[in-house]
């Protein structure tokens, strides 16, 4: 009797032993970490990521700057970033982290091209963005709408057909009418445009900007009720011809297909669900239920494709006239 009642307390010990070191590794394993982001004067940064490095925990700071986040790591890495700020790295050794965040001088003192001629982005009040034509020939796309789908806030882009080299339509903050047109106001060098921006060869590219609210579009008037889409193209320069060669090739396929089942799984699956099924199989069927045929249709339905482009031109000029071609 006594070594059975030894026997019970022991197991019931060594349950609560595992079960406390399971508990406390429970406790350990994660850590809440709360602090605030403000600027160089102390004031709070509403709406600033913040993420542990290496991890998919993240957060976005309140309106007074402050955030709460959870990790299951030892003093974590937090990468806090805000536009128009210099993102920084900080290890939060500590429950409580307050993070100072510089202001980006290079990015406030990019030229942005606005509706009357160009300014410091710093001097613009508006909302306005842009992107430069170096960045749209990052990844090889077919015309300037796809090489602009996701580096701009607040614009969406959608593709109208699945076809390589299709356009789409950009919409400026959303649609902001329900029968009429939502398409932006296109500018090409200080011109209304009344074609579409797919038009346009992306080597030909120097700028886009594009003017979001009503301050930065008034000059326009209601034809920039739908936002502005400024593009300046590429400039021939004083001096000798410069010919330049753009090329790319690639390969698009999809990326998984649809699980399916085998052919004779599918006879096993409808006879299992009709078992009393009357209607037969057709001879071509019971050919192919005989040699254990599986056709995937998939395959015959997509298929691999191939895109490539070619970009050729030649600028150049004099003190008086200056010239670029491309094609």
């Amino acid at each position: 009797m006594t070594k059975i009642k030894l026997y019970k307390c022991w197991k019931t010990m060594l349950s609560l032993t595992l079960f406390g070191l399971f508990f406390s590794t429970s406790i350990f394993a994660q850590s809440t970490i709360r602090g605030k982001v403000t600027d160089e004067k102390g004031l709070p940064l509403p709406g600033a990521g913040v993420a542990v490095k290496n991890t998919s925990a993240s957060t976005v700071t309140n309106p007074n700057g402050d955030f709460t986040l959870t990790s299951t790591t030892t003093n974590p890495t937090l990468v806090v970033s805000f536009i128009g700020y210099i993102t920084k790295e900080v290890v939060a050794n500590s429950a409580n982290v307050t993070i100072s965040l510089m202001a980006d001088s290079k990015a406030l003192g990019e030229v942005v091209i606005v509706g009357y001629g160009q300014q410091k982005k710093s001097d613009v009040t508006g909302a306005i963005a842009g992107i430069k034509g170096e960045a749209l020939l990052e990844v090889p796309s077919a015309n300037p709408i796809a090489a602009l789908q996701g580096r701009i806030a607040g614009v969406d882009i959608s593709r109208n057909s699945s076809r390589p080299g299709a356009g789409g339509q950009i919409r400026i903050r959303g649609n902001r009418s329900l029968s009429g047109t939502s398409d932006p106001l296109i500018v090409l060098d200080g011109v209304p445009f009344g074609g579409s921006v797919n038009e346009i060869n992306n080597d030909d590219i120097a700028s886009i900007d594009i003017l979001k609210d009503a301050s930065s579009t008034a000059i326009y008037g209601f034809r920039g009720s739908n936002g502005v889409i400024l593009i300046t193209t590429k400039r021939g320069r004083v001096g000798k011809p410069v010919l330049s060669y753009n090329s790319y090739y690639g390969v698009s396929q999809v990326r998984g297909q649809y699980d399916q089942f085998s052919g004779p799984e599918f006879v096993a699956f409808r006879n299992a669900a009709s078992p009393a099924y009357t209607a037969g199989y057709s001879p071509l069927e019971l050919k192919g239920i005989a040699e254990g045929v599986s056709t995937n249709w998939q395959d015959y339905l997509y298929n691999r494709g191939f895109v490539t482009d070619q970009q050729l031109g030649v600028s150049g000029g004099s003190e008086g006239v200056t010239y670029g071609i491309s094609a």
